[in-house]
């Protein structure tokens, strides 16, 4: 019985993340395809780290020789271009206009000034 019920589980769960990973997938590459006819060296904050994992994934494996700075956590001296959130996302200090954004994520420009740490959190689901 206990068997069955995990097997049920299992199948349920695997459905619900396939259709989730079909809708999300198009979305995160049209992200890139926007964020890869950037100009190059462009410093990109990234704080959701799913996102970041994605993005920088998609990016060594599109361009492997493309220099990208992405980060999860702002690191001191480094002057980020854009930051790049999550729709529902809290938008951290400096966040300017908005110049890219689809269903789940948004692309924004970036002018916090160089600090020691920059430190804000977003949960992640």
């Amino acid at each position: 019985m206990a068997g069955g019920l995990l097997g049920l589980y299992q199948v349920g769960t695997a459905v619900q993340l396939s259709y989730l990973g079909r809708h999300q997938q198009p979305q995160k590459r049209a992200l890139y395809a926007w964020l890869a006819r950037q100009p190059a060296g462009a410093a990109l904050l990234i704080p959701s780290q799913p996102l970041w994992f994605w993005l920088r994934l998609a990016a060594h494996v599109a361009h492997p020789t493309r220099p990208w700075l992405a980060d999860n956590v702002g690191r001191p001296g480094v002057r980020y271009t854009y930051v790049v959130l999550g729709q529902a996302d809290p938008r951290p200090p400096g966040t300017g206009r908005v110049l890219y954004a689809n269903d789940q994520v948004l692309v924004c420009t970036y002018s916090a000034p160089l600090a020691k740490k920059l430190v804000f959190n977003i949960v992640n689901n």
